[in-house]
């Protein structure tokens, strides 16, 4: 259960029993992660459907958009925003690391927030719009799940900060690991095989993303980073809304 706690208060703004620092122990909590993402997706989607019975779809999309926000503290939201100065930007390597470090958003960075969370209210509503809420419960979880999982295959690239947090985090990734934290992607997958059009999109587009976030920052800045991360929830989170937003 410490692991557990771990993982629910770095992902999340959530009250949780504060552990003690241990060792390589994030990087165990790990097996945790599509969890959290799945407590995550419920609080979202009950959002959505306790605001359903008095709002209108556009305000319902808003304010699980909201909640989502507040749910995280903003902290991929940070990484997208750092990832976008420091890796959309012309500049060497060593200026890019820089970048990344610093707390202060950039044009890039802001530009990077605006669109994220624009692409994400929106593929929200599109997504609650074809059938209303309850009948969409599956993309609203599988998103938070599915992106949250994406972590720990990012996290297994080469390290831009060898030494440093992201490497301690990495480095007790394991295989059982890995396969505890597929379990409920896995599951989520089993329930949406009825739309399979909107499926395999969905996780099409967000592995894609994440791949390419994984690309930039191997070719710029020679591995990853904890910012790195951040971007592939964020981007993985909008894909998966945009996959089960095509209506076919």
């Amino acid at each position: 259960m410490q692991l557990f706690w771990l993982a629910l208060s770095f992902l999340t703004t959530i009250p949780a029993k504060q552990i003690p620092y241990i060792p390589g122990g994030l990087g165990k909590s790990a097996a945790f992660f599509s969890l959290i993402g799945l407590i995550i997706g419920s609080i979202v989607f009950g959002v959505a459907w306790a605001t359903s019975f008095v709002f209108p779809l556009p305000l319902v999309a808003a304010f699980a958009l909201l909640a989502w926000v507040l749910l995280t503290g903003g902290l991929h939201l940070d990484g997208l925003a750092d990832c976008c100065d420091g890796l959309l930007g012309a500049a060497p390597a060593e200026k890019r690391l820089e970048i990344l470090k610093d707390p202060r958003s950039g044009a890039f960075g802001v530009i990077g927030l605006i669109l994220g969370i624009g692409l994400k209210g929106i593929a929200l509503f599109v997504v609650l719009q074809n059938g209303g809420v309850v009948e969409n419960w599956l993309p609203i979880l599988l998103a938070p799940v599915f992106a949250r999982f994406l972590i720990l295959p990012t996290a297994l690239q080469p390290q831009a900060r060898p030494g440093g947090m992201g490497s301690d985090f990495a480095s007790t990734i394991s295989t059982t690991v890995i396969g505890f934290a597929l379990t409920i992607p896995v599951l989520l997958i089993l329930f949406g095989l009825g739309h399979p059009v909107q499926l395999f999109s969905a996780l099409l587009l967000s592995a894609f993303g994440a791949a390419w976030w994984i690309y930039l920052a191997k070719s710029r800045i020679n591995g990853v980073t904890g910012d790195v991360y951040g971007a592939v929830v964020e981007t993985a989170e909008i894909l998966v809304l945009i996959g089960f937003a095509i209506s076919l």
